[in-house]
């Protein structure tokens, strides 16, 4: 069975992707087969036609976990993209490309690391929060918060 943890925030840049570059390189040492995916993404590139995020794109270029970029990020959401989800919503499509990117990264691995996009309510205008999609896949959480007292 695939062990699976998704990195959240609840805010914006709180060192989520500073967290996951950490935690791949020592998940790594244990085990020999995993992967990444950033399942919504704000900040992209365009890359072969696909739009890649940003977060996605550094872990390839660090760790090249041999996957497909369009797996390891397959909702990248463009300026306007909640405005006509709300008038058009597509949840099942947009499920559908989650299971997909998720059937293809996880074949054959031993771990899968996610890392959410934005803060806790990113995503669930167009219903895919961070909560919703470690929900989809089934995943553990890790919460990362402001420090202080």
């Amino acid at each position: 069975m695939i062990k699976k943890v998704f990195v959240a925030a609840t805010r914006q840049n709180d060192g989520k992707t500073m967290l996951s570059l950490g935690l791949y390189s020592v998940i790594r040492g244990r085990f020999k087969r995993i992967s990444y995916m950033k399942p919504v993404g704000q900040h992209y590139h365009v890359i072969d036609g696909n739009k890649i995020d940003k977060d996605a794109l550094l872990i390839h270029e660090v760790f090249n976990p041999g996957d497909a970029l369009s797996d390891m990020s397959p909702i990248a959401i463009p300026k306007g993209f909640t405005a006509s989800y709300i008038g058009h919503p597509h949840k099942k499509q947009l499920q559908s490309v989650l299971e997909s990117a998720y059937k293809n990264l996880s074949k054959d691995k031993e771990f899968l690391l996610f890392e959410g996009t934005g803060h806790a309510g990113v995503g669930s205008t167009f219903d895919w929060s961070n909560a919703s999609v470690a929900k989809l896949m089934g995943s553990k959480v890790i919460l990362v918060t402001q420090g202080g007292i």
